[in-house]
């Protein structure tokens, strides 16, 4: 596991393949970060292809849509560039 993804620590991770939390197992890997910004990363279960799912927190106001969606892009980014 790597230690942080563009430069935000990981706070915790988990592989729900066994399942978790009272949730069945399912193929996917779950990052938690310092900054709330949690990612999950799975295989598609029709389509030979990796889904990734980010969510970012952000303070509301009239910049929040545009500073969230560039904090998602940096981030998956860096995502794709390790894994391929």
């Amino acid at each position: 596991t790597p230690a942080d993804v563009a430069g935000v620590p990981i706070v915790r991770s988990r592989d729900l393949i066994d399942g978790a939390d009272g949730l069945a197992p399912h193929n996917c890997l779950s990052w938690w970060l310092e900054d709330e910004t949690r990612i999950m990363l799975r295989p598609s279960g029709t389509e030979p292809k990796l889904k990734l799912y980010i969510q970012v927190v952000e303070e509301w106001n009239d910049q929040a849509e545009a500073r969230a969606q560039a904090r998602m892009d940096r981030l998956s980014e860096e995502i794709f560039e390790r894994l391929f």
